[in-house]
């Protein structure tokens, strides 16, 4: 059967890696398969597995960076709390998308989400004594739980296939009821599975995040928002 990309050569680089199966591959696994075939092919994907497309950039994005580089931003580097425009801009997304007042001051652009979800880390399992444990519902990111380890903070996770809908709620408390968790980790859609919540389960994680319970970190793709609750709301964006 003839298919889109050459399949012998599909099924001799998969070999090469040694995989038992291509779906316990890890992301970076699948993102050297797939740069092996488009080099033994020279066929093109559309790559979603790093989150990178490979689409072209909107033009107002490129002339943006064109003028900051035509005004000297390369000479330097940014404002330690981030550039004042762009936190701006962040309270106003927040506010426009989500309805959530977060003053400019209280939001902190970040190199990249990993780099948001490591300090939301720092900031959540200190904020209250004895709660320091980070709870992850899978499937997320993986990167986030060595994160976790590196800072010496102890976690739990569990996968949500089985506890989906109301059942969410219990599946949680069975975590929250220890009184130890810092913060919630998921991601919506989340990867690789790409399954997103549905509008009650995320009702149910806020709630619970809310009613004097742990902070929440929404981690979606790609990740932005870091709410705290009863405090002031933070949040933290690409920059």
């Amino acid at each position: 059967m003839k298919t889109p990309i050459n399949r012998e050569i599909v099924k001799q680089e998969i070999d090469k890696m040694g995989l038992e199966t291509l779906g316990l591959a890890s992301i970076r696994e699948l993102n050297r398969i797939v740069n092996n075939i488009e080099s033994a092919t020279g066929d093109q994907f559309i790559r979603m597995e790093m989150g990178v497309p490979g689409l072209a950039p909107p033009q107002i994005a490129v002339d943006a960076e064109i003028a900051a580089l035509q005004q000297g931003v390369g000479s330097k580097y940014p404002p330690f709390d981030g550039i004042p425009q762009l936190k701006t801009e962040i309270s106003a997304f927040v506010k426009n998308f989500v309805d959530v007042d977060i003053p400019a001051e209280s939001c902190f652009p970040t190199v990249g989400s990993m780099q948001g979800c490591y300090m939301a880390m720092m900031c959540c399992a200190r904020r209250i004594k004895g709660k320091d444990r980070i709870l992850f519902i899978d499937p997320g990111f993986p990167v986030n739980k060595h994160q976790a380890r590196v800072l010496g903070l102890p976690y739990a996770h569990f996968d949500v296939y089985e506890y989906r809908g109301d059942k969410l709620e219990a599946k949680l408390e069975t975590y929250l009821e220890k009184n130890d968790v810092a913060a919630i980790m998921y991601s919506n859609p989340n990867n690789p599975a790409w399954i997103c919540f549905t509008q009650k389960e995320l009702e149910i994680i806020g709630n619970l995040a809310t009613n004097g319970r742990p902070a929440h970190r929404y981690d979606r793709h790609p990740r932005k928002t870091v709410p705290f609750h009863r405090q002031q709301p933070y949040a933290l964006f690409r920059q």
